[in-house]
């Protein structure tokens, strides 16, 4: 088992488990030779994408020539126990002027619902995520237009050159099919933001581009532990 780089832990690190049928000492040895085996490769061990801070990852997704280029905001990766209400890639999208963005997504049930109750072709003013994590995250104030609502759990914000989609619950979206159920092509986006620890194997195909905001390089982590 790998570790969670986000845990918050005194000791978090890679795990060797070995399951044996009545010989535990067969299995503390397989164990034994496994976690020796992990320790004497340990620096040849690093991220299969690129890593960068949020500044930085939002920065070279804006000076990208190729798109769509993939931002993995991995401390609010939801398969892993993240709240997905975190709206900091958002707010940077935005000041940075961001154009043919999405964010996928951000949950805030509250959101979807004002959104079905305007309507689509609505403008809107919400304050979006912060609600489920409020000691890393804080509200976000935003208007924009009702473009796409797939009731009752899925709405699309366009909130200037950024389409934001809010769902009613907390949602990895891990393929292509995820982002159909938005009506969103994610190969058409120029940045494309999701809320995920790495791309899983359905998105990689159509990403010539990637970056993952990591530990590893930032001076300190997206989430206060």
């Amino acid at each position: 088992m790998i570790g969670c780089a986000w845990t918050d832990s005194p000791y978090n690190t890679v795990s060797v488990i070995v399951v044996a049928e009545e010989d535990s000492r067969n299995a503390r040895e397989c164990a034994d030779t496994l976690a020796n085996d992990i320790w004497g490769h340990r620096k040849e061990f690093k991220a299969d994408t690129e890593t960068a801070t949020i500044d930085e990852a939002v920065a070279e997704a804006m000076r990208s020539k190729e798109y769509p280029v993939f931002i993995s905001d991995s401390g609010d990766n939801v398969t892993a126990g993240g709240a997905g209400d975190i709206p900091i890639i958002l707010e940077k999208l935005l000041d940075a002027g961001a154009t043919d963005a999405v964010v996928a997504g951000i949950a805030d049930a509250d959101a979807v619902k004002q959104c079905i109750q305007a309507g689509i072709g609505s403008v809107v003013k919400l304050n979006i995520g912060g609600k489920l994590d409020k000691v890393n995250g804080y509200p976000l104030e935003v208007i924009g237009t009702v473009e796409y609502l797939n009731q009752p759990s899925l709405a699309v914000l366009k909130v200037r050159g950024v389409k934001v989609i809010l769902a009613s619950d907390r949602r990895a979206f891990t393929s292509a099919h995820d982002f159909e159920q938005a009506k969103i092509n994610p190969s058409e986006q120029k940045i494309v933001v999701v809320k995920l620890g790495y791309l899983f194997a359905d998105l990689r195909p159509i990403i010539p581009l990637s970056v993952l905001i990591g530990l590893t390089s930032c001076s300190k982590p997206v989430l206060k532990m």
